[in-house]
C-alpha cells in the first residue's frame, strides 16, 4: 500500500518538474520572442531612417534637377574626353613609331650616300690617275717627227 501512497507523491513530483520545465521553456521563448521584437523593432526604425533618407536625397535630387543635368552632362564630356586622349595617345604612339622608322631610314640613307661619295672620290681619283697616265703617254708619243728621223733605226 505504501507503494500506492508513495505513487501520488510521485506523480506529484514528475508534474512538479514538468510545470517548471514548461515555466522554463515559456521563460525562454518569452525572452526571445522579446529579442525578436526588439530586433523587428530597429528593423523598422532603420527602413523608417532609409525611407526618410532617400525622400531627403529625391528632394534634393529634385530641387538641383539643373545641378544634376549639368553633373551628367560633365559627366559624358569628361568620357568623351578621354576616348580622345586614348586615341591621341595612339596617334602618338604611331608617329613615335613613324618618326623612329623614318630616322633609322634616314641615317641608313646618309651611311649609303657617304659610302657612295667615297667611292666617287675613288673613282675620280682613278680617273685622274688615267688621265695622268694616258696624257703621259701622249706626250711621250707625240715626239716631234724631225727627232724621230734624225735618230737612225738600227
Amino acid at each position: 500500500m505504501t507503494a500506492f501512497l508513495d505513487l501520488p507523491s510521485f506523480e506529484q513530483e514528475e508534474t512538479s518538474k514538468q510545470i517548471k520545465e514548461l515555466q522554463r521553456a515559456v521563460s525562454e521563448a518569452t525572452q526571445k520572442l522579446e529579442e525578436v521584437r526588439q530586433e523587428r523593432l530597429r528593423a523598422e526604425e532603420e527602413i523608417a531612417r532609409c525611407k526618410r533618407e532617400t525622400e531627403l536625397r529625391m528632394e534634393l535630387v529634385m530641387e538641383n534637377s539643373e545641378i544634376v543635368d549639368a553633373l551628367h552632362q560633365l559627366g559624358s564630356l569628361l568620357e568623351e574626353e578621354k576616348h580622345r586622349l586614348e586615341q591621341l595617345d595612339e596617334q602618338a604612339a604611331s608617329h613615335r613609331n613613324q618618326r623612329s622608322f623614318l630616322e633609322e631610314q634616314s641615317k641608313s640613307a646618309s651611311r649609303k650616300i657617304q659610302s657612295l661619295t667615297a667611292e666617287i672620290q675613288e673613282v675620280k681619283e682613278r680617273l685622274a690617275e688615267l688621265k695622268a697616265c694616258d696624257g703621259a703617254a701622249q706626250a711621250s708619243s707625240s715626239v716631234p717627227i724631225s727627232k724621230a728621223k734624225r735618230k737612225p733605226r738600227k
